[in-house]
């Protein structure tokens, strides 16, 4: 089973999937954390870090990985950080919709629980645009047939 984290920011969950997974992909759109966790992880082996955005680079990572299930943790959007980063589209729903055409019994993670279903934007907390439509039903919906549980503040959905 391989590791593949969407949004990695500090990248401390790559360095503890490099544990237990033979194989640990992290995608970073934003220069500075890429930066920083390849440098994090610059001496770990089977670690790979890709920089660009998950909606083109998530697909690519899973059609190499057919053969296999992956436990997948999607964390990229957008949030306050000093330096701040650049505003991006909120990508959960097109990273649903490609681990949706697999045929494994992945695993997949989608993290900050405790943002389902905010209301934001730029006029209110632009770090939460696009949440208002993610809950639990809508995400069965984008990846159908699975089972579920909330873990801290990971929405896990399994088969």
């Amino acid at each position: 089973m391989a590791y593949i984290e969407t949004g990695l920011w500090f990248g401390k969950q790559l360095q503890i999937a490099v544990r237990y997974f033979p194989t640990v992909v992290g995608i970073e759109l934003n220069d500075h954390w890429w930066a920083h966790c390849c440098e994090q992880t610059r001496h770990m082996p089977g670690v790979q870090i890709l920089h660009g955005d998950t909606r083109d680079l998530l697909p690519v990572m899973l059609d190499r990985l057919t053969d296999e299930p992956v436990f997948v943790k999607l964390d990229a959007h957008y949030c306050k950080t000093d330096p701040p980063v650049p505003m991006s589209d909120l990508p959960l729903w097109d990273e649903l919709a490609a681990l949706a055409e697999r045929d494994q019994p992945d695993i997949v993670v989608v993290d900050d629980v405790h943002a389902f279903g905010r209301r934001g934007g730029a006029r209110k907390d632009p770090g939460y645009a696009g949440w208002e439509r993610v809950l639990p039903k809508n995400l069965l919906a984008a990846l159908p047939g699975h089972d579920t549980a909330i873990l801290g503040d990971g929405f896990v959905i399994w088969r």
